[in-house]
């Protein structure tokens, strides 16, 4: 039995991560729900790998519903602009096809929702988990584009540039009704790593003046696997989120602002790029540089690569 208002909607976007998905539905198969507080949607973005196949075959016995769907214009905005579509839950709870998370932890948002009714929107920790060893070229100050995201020892509301991380984010669902969803040409589209979609909404949240909070006690394990750590594709990232950065500014003061802020990076990027000299770790220094150097240039770049 479907509830057509439940509290939460947890929306799960895919494109070919069938593995991945296969995990994360199971332990989203155990949280400790009822059809009153939550429902499960899945967005298949045209996968290949049998996605579709899995989502019809797999033995979903839990109280909360399930529900999928197929949404064919490519690219993760539109995946999730189509589960904003289908959600009938007060808040959306956006989670990767690719994190852990235990039983308890949609209780946790529920008891955070309860005390926190007015937030607009809400992010909560992510733990980096490789399924592998960490490679030492790999540069510990770039964890949070793997998604680590612990920028708070407490509940509180985001300050300054902070905002979710798009791995683990809530946001109500009225929100978008009143104000856009993700922006298509933002995130990415296939094989295409943009980025940004996140930044913007939440960019838009605070200008507005909307409450938007960080829950520490809410906790998903982000995968980071063999795929994801390989020079192209920590490089293609970084020129992707480049890319998306120059979509959202909307005139010469935002790219003033935005250069004035790769300023100090490019400091930052010089004083832990010495740290890694001084303890041996060379490659990681130049991967460093190199993506600093790449998502500059995909700012300017009249492509997204």
């Amino acid at each position: 039995m479907t509830n057509s208002n439940p509290l939460i909607t947890v929306a799960i976007c895919s494109y070919n991560r069938h593995d991945y998905l296969v995990d994360t539905l199971t332990d989203v198969h155990r949280f400790k729900a009822t059809q009153m507080d939550a429902e499960v949607v899945v967005v298949n973005n045209n996968s290949t790998d049998g996605t579709a196949d899995m989502l019809e075959r797999f033995d979903w016995t839990s109280p909360v519903a399930l529900r999928t769907f197929n949404e064919l214009k490519q690219g993760l905005s539109h995946a999730r602009n189509r589960a904003i579509e289908e959600a009938n839950g007060q808040f959306i709870l956006f989670l990767d096809d690719d994190v852990y998370a235990e039983p308890e932890f949609l209780d946790r948002w529920i008891d955070q929702l309860e005390a926190h009714p007015h937030i607009s929107g809400a992010g909560g920790r992510i733990i980096v988990h490789f399924d592998g060893e960490e490679p030492r070229w790999f540069p510990p100050i770039l964890h949070s584009i793997l998604g680590h995201h612990f920028p708070y020892g407490n509940a509180q509301q985001y300050r300054g540039r902070a905002y979710p991380t798009g791995a683990h984010m809530l946001i109500k669902k009225d929100w978008f009704q009143k104000h856009s969803a993700f922006n298509p040409l933002l995130g990415r589209n296939g094989k295409v790593l943009g980025g940004g979609e996140e930044k913007d909404v939440f960019t838009k949240m605070k200008t507005n003046g909307d409450d938007l909070w960080f829950f520490p006690e809410c906790v998903v394990k982000h995968r980071i696997g063999a795929s994801r750590l390989t020079r192209d594709y920590v490089m293609r990232q970084a020129f992707g989120m480049g890319a998306g950065d120059r979509i959202r500014c909307e005139n010469s003061k935002d790219i003033f602002n935005w250069n004035l802020i790769q300023s100090i990076k490019v400091l930052g990027t010089i004083a832990y790029g010495g740290i890694y000299l001084l303890t041996g770790r060379f490659s990681a220094t130049a991967v460093l540089i190199q993506f600093r150097y790449e998502l500059i240039r995909g700012f300017y770049s009249p492509s997204r690569g």
